[in-house]
């Protein structure tokens, strides 16, 4: 029977180091220099197992580096970590860490596989990331439009996400991880507005803001033209980028001149360069003033109304345009 190494094995709950087998082989060359030795001495009897003759397993149940891995590889596979979503969780369990240990083959000890954590993080986000999705929404009209394009939703940060995930296995106890996000949408249920809201109608050529389910303002708007080509991007939910009292909006010429400088009071962008702004030179709002003198693709509203929105939302608020 030749010799055996001992050995880790995983047995289903944790890695157990298998004994060395001693085995009975023998070392030919170190039994034959034993037996003539023994000739030569005159003696009766000898003890192949005294002498060492037998070939030795090289790595004992004992050894410091099988001990030192087998504790190490314990530590980093008997924890359950859970990731918590706002509408699910994912879970972290022994045979996903086992599939993240890399051994470094020079001196034996283990480590995590940052990058394949990395991509668990980023199959994450394909599965709970909302940002941009297709969406049903109600009319203040009561009728219901489908809304495909935006930037509108939840989008998670994987950076971050993937560092606090790494923090948790290497503290090696079962916890939570609450993942961070780059993007929030109001909730994660349904079209994920909840509220708290600009709707925009380019045939009513209206708009009506909501805060926490209270319609604040009611107003006439005039959008972009869309005979010049500035129509105003519709049929999807975008997030409110920024305020700013007072502002001047530029339009550029192809040839990267100025085209127009236009001061505004309040201006809210919320898809590129489009956004709600006031413009006092209006001496009229909404019918079908956009179809003959549209603005560039922006929502031009009454002062008063945008104030009153300006002063109410907050940046990321959903702005829908049907």
């Amino acid at each position: 029977t030749a010799p055996a190494d001992a050995y880790l094995k995983d047995n289903g709950s944790f890695y157990e180091i298998v004994p060395e087998v001693e085995g009975n082989t023998l070392d030919l060359e170190k039994t034959k220099e034993t037996i003539k030795k023994a000739v030569d001495n005159r003696e009766k009897e000898i003890s192949l197992e005294d002498a060492s003759c037998y070939v030795e397993p090289a790595v004992r149940r004992d050894d410091s580096k099988l001990v030192q891995e087998a504790g190490q590889l314990n530590q980093m596979t008997t924890m359950e970590i859970v990731l918590g979503f706002a509408s699910g969780q994912d879970k972290v369990d022994r045979p996903r860490l086992q599939g993240w240990i890399v051994k470094n083959e020079q001196d034996g000890t283990c480590s995590y596989d940052e990058a394949a954590v990395k991509q668990y993080v980023i199959d994450l986000s394909a599965k709970y990331n909302t940002e941009g999705k297709a969406r049903t929404f109600v009319t203040t009209g009561g009728n219901t439009v489908n809304l495909t394009k935006g930037d509108y939703g939840w989008r998670l940060w994987q950076d971050k996400t993937t560092e606090s995930l790494l923090a948790a296995m290497k503290a090696g106890q079962n916890t939570t991880v609450e993942v961070t996000w780059l993007y929030k949408g109001q909730t994660h249920e349904g079209n994920e507005i909840n509220g708290t809201y600009v709707e925009i109608s380019i045939t009513e050529q209206r708009m009506w803001f909501y805060k926490n389910g209270s319609l604040l303002v009611d107003t006439p708007v005039v959008t972009g033209n869309p005979n010049t080509g500035h129509g105003t991007p519709a049929g999807g939910v975008w997030k409110l980028k920024d305020k700013r009292a007072p502002f001047t909006l530029t339009g550029y010429k192809e040839d990267g001149s100025i085209d127009y400088e236009e001061p505004v009071n309040y201006w809210m962008p919320f898809n590129g360069g489009v956004g709600i702004h006031d413009l006092t030179k209006r001496a009229a709002f909404g019918g079908d003033i956009y179809l003959t003198n549209g603005s560039h693709g922006c929502v031009n509203t009454p002062l008063e109304a945008v104030a009153t929105i300006y002063n109410n939302i907050d940046i990321n608020t959903p702005v829908v345009v049907y």
